[in-house]
């Protein structure tokens, strides 16, 4: 037997399981992700939907990262309970705002 038949083959490691351990660890609970299914439509392209109407207002890399983060935010937000959103829309546009400093953002 050669030596790669005799290793043992290592599974893949878990990448959705690796974030949900690292955001109960950041945020103290545990956040089920869910999988796509097999033949479901990719979240990205979701996402490229979503902001399609938004995408004239991009001038450079820099708007496109706005519009994408606040596209992912609303859509995260609305997955909670209303109590929870309204916090966290708040310190997401909080956050939004200072990562602009004095450029002009983009309004939605």
């Amino acid at each position: 037997m050669s030596s790669k038949s005799r290793r043992r083959k290592r599974r893949p490691p878990d990448l959705l399981q690796a974030l949900e351990n690292k955001f109960k660890s950041a945020l103290g609970r545990y956040i089920p992700l869910r999988r796509s299914p097999a033949g479901a439509e990719k979240m990205s392209e979701v996402i490229q939907q979503f902001i399609a109407p938004y995408m004239p207002l991009v001038r450079n890399l820099q708007d496109m990262e706005r519009l994408v983060t606040m596209a992912l935010v609303a859509w995260n937000a609305a997955l909670l309970p209303p109590a929870e959103r309204a916090e966290m829309l708040a310190r997401s546009s909080a956050s939004v705002r200072r990562s602009a400093g004095k450029r002009k953002a983009i309004s939605m």
